[in-house]
């Protein structure tokens, strides 16, 4: 019964390592045939910049937000920290992009799990299911893509799973409901 517990957190770490070397591998490919890679341009630049004036305590926009604030916050924050270093923050998203493959895993178990009358086949059929759908998002190009680049669709997209981990969570066991509550009002300040 207590390997069984484990379970879940080990597959949850295998998905999302698996997903973090299939995002490196690609962070490296960029890094060495993409002549842009260290410069950003359109909406990456425009994170960029306005980043770069977060991390400095500069005003960026003296006027409402043209666009939602919390990824360029987050990427002042990495600037802040780390320096204006696009490799350290790329690969720092391709970790949060990685978690978020885990976290497909850990909802798409909650949403398959079947009642404690069903058979052992059928809960061993919908934990492969889950762990296909964590594989899936891991392996999935685009987002693989996305989680290279200065766009907030990496982050965004981890809140709102996060969210509806924590949301099942909540209903389930500990009846937290500020903890998705959260979540769900980062992702809303992620998207303009």
């Amino acid at each position: 019964m207590r390997a069984s517990r484990r379970s879940p957190a080990v597959w949850f770490l295998v998905i999302a390592a698996v997903a973090f070397v299939l995002r490196l591998i690609h962070l490296l490919q960029s890094h060495h045939n993409d002549p842009l890679f260290l410069s950003p341009q359109m909406d990456s630049l425009y994170h960029h910049q306005w980043a770069l004036a977060i991390a400095a305590g500069r005003e960026f926009i003296a006027d409402a937000f043209f666009r939602a604030p919390l990824y360029p916050y987050f990427l002042g924050l990495l600037y802040k920290l780390f320096g204006a270093n696009l490799m350290v923050v790329r690969i720092i998203q391709a970790l949060i992009g990685s978690a978020g493959c885990g976290l497909v895993y850990l909802l798409a178990r909650r949403l398959f799990e079947k009642p404690q009358a069903s058979s052992h086949r059928q809960q061993a059929s919908s934990e492969s299911a889950a762990r296909i759908a964590g594989f899936v998002l891991a392996a999935y190009p685009l987002a693989i893509w996305f989680d290279g680049e200065l766009l907030l669709e990496g982050l965004l997209t981890f809140l709102v799973l996060l969210g509806f981990v924590l949301l099942l969570r909540s209903r389930d066991a500990d009846r937290q409901w500020w903890l998705p509550g959260l979540m769900f009002g980062l992702a809303a300040i992620a998207r303009p």
